[in-house]
């Protein structure tokens, strides 16, 4: 070292504060030191290690270090080109943080980034297999955006991804979720004989599956997608017990993925399906069992709250308990063809009216549910009506991020004015603008 830089300084300064936890002034002083020697490895990883233990103050400062610790991770991997490790880590964090944001030109720019990466480093190398199923998973996150030819070639990539190693279960199981979005399109507008044919095709590469990775839970979580696909198309073949059958076979493997956060997460988004208090008991159970195992798990906390605010009655029951008060009678089913119908039970003229109604899934129906109690509740002469919605669905689609596209949290907002709402109260906002809404 040269002890008299003021590079050096800010280092040692760095690592004073790094042992006294003061973690906030180390990342200044490290931050100091790479901005002057931007390829200094040691200084890089000293940030990096700095940057995550600090615990932010806010949610707007979390999203600050983030980005920051993104940059890091890339500029650590410029440092040292030719080794993959440090580019795979910076990807991992790139991959995180489009998941919470999930925003087209993340994804394009996640794609290409990872292209870059497979060309820095050598054509033999074993990661350029990670990194072809980066670039596969990058463009089949963009979702409806993607075109049928984009599509066929992520699903290409994929296919040549389990070639070269078939017990990588993450490429099993991106193929099965890209096949059953197909079917799911064809089926919505009514292709009958394509969708059938890609309902063949998801069960082949869920035979494939089972096939290479026996105790694996990517071909239960495939099974359980094909038997819902099956139901949503009303296909002759589908059988209630088998679905019920595939979530119990999948619900098994839950006990061993409480290590692994991701792989959970999936298992328990996949149940959510079920629409059952059943099935969101042993959801809760699941996700309590993550967080009492790892309790910094902020993820795997914010979906048990999810999960839990899914049990409408019991927790309208709960709320009503706390005031020392009950809860009014309604009448709320759907017919055959799937119209909801709401019947107020008792006189609500001129009463202080509060519905709480999470907008969780099945989001669209929650939301039109809602929407329909309050116009019963209007017409029925209620002083007042106050929506309590612990999720608000729709709320990440907050602003324009793209041309064309809509502003769906805004929208939410004025079909709930117009229903006649008096006044919402919303919990846990994605961002703090939706309350100009």
């Amino acid at each position: 070292r040269d002890w008299s830089s003021d590079v050096c300084s800010s280092d040692l300064a760095g690592e004073r504060f790094a042992r006294d936890h003061e973690y906030k002034k180390a990342i200044s002083m490290f931050g100091r030191a790479v901005s002057k020697q931007p390829t200094n490895v040691q200084y890089l990883d000293a940030y990096d290690d700095a940057i995550s233990h600090y615990v932010p103050a806010s949610i707007d400062e979390a999203r600050e270090l983030y980005n920051q610790l993104i940059g890091v991770r890339l500029q650590r991997g410029r440092a040292t080109p030719d080794q993959a490790a440090p580019w795979l880590r910076a990807l991992d964090t790139l991959y995180e943080r489009n998941n919470i944001s999930n925003a087209d030109v993340l994804w394009r720019e996640f794609v290409t980034e990872a292209g870059n990466v497979a060309a820095r480093l050598r054509a033999d190398d074993p990661a350029q297999n990670r990194l072809k199923y980066w670039q596969a998973v990058g463009s089949l996150r963009r979702g409806n955006i993607i075109t049928a030819e984009e599509r066929a070639a992520a699903e290409k990539q994929l296919r040549e991804v389990i070639a070269t190693d078939p017990q990588m279960e993450d490429a099993w199981l991106e193929l099965m979720r890209s096949q059953f979005a197909r079917v799911e399109r064809s089926a919505g507008e009514q292709r009958e004989p394509e969708a059938k044919a890609q309902l063949a095709e998801l069960g082949e590469t869920i035979a494939a599956a089972k096939a290479a990775l026996p105790d694996s839970y990517t071909w239960r979580l495939g099974a359980v997608m094909q038997e819902r696909a099956r139901e949503d198309m009303r296909d002759k073949g589908f059988d209630p017990a088998g679905l019920e059958r595939a979530r119990q076979d999948l619900a098994q493997k839950a006990d061993a993925l409480i290590t692994d956060r991701e792989k959970l997460l999936q298992v328990v988004a996949e149940l959510l399906n079920a629409r059952s208090n059943d099935w969101l008991d042993r959801i809760i159970v699941m996700l309590q069992d993550r967080v009492q195992a790892h309790p910094d798990d902020m993820v795997a906390r914010k979906l048990l709250m999810l999960a839990a605010t899914q049990r409408k009655p019991e927790l309208a029951r709960k709320v009503a308990r706390y005031l020392g008060t009950e809860l009014g009678r309604a009448d709320v089913f759907s017919f055959s063809n799937e119209n909801i119908f709401v019947k107020i039970l008792d006189n609500a003229r001129e009463k202080d009216v509060f519905i709480v109604q999470p907008t969780s899934r099945p989001v669209s129906t929650s939301i039109m549910e809602l929407l329909i109690m309050i116009d019963a509740f209007k017409r029925a002469s209620a002083g007042r009506i106050t929506a309590v919605i612990p999720y608000y669905g729709y709320g990440r689609s907050d602003k324009k991020d793209q041309p064309r596209v809509p502003i769906t949290a805004r929208l939410v907002a004025d079909m709930l004015q117009v229903a006649g709402a008096n006044r919402i109260l919303p919990l846990d906002l994605h961002q703090g603008q939706l309350q100009g809404f």
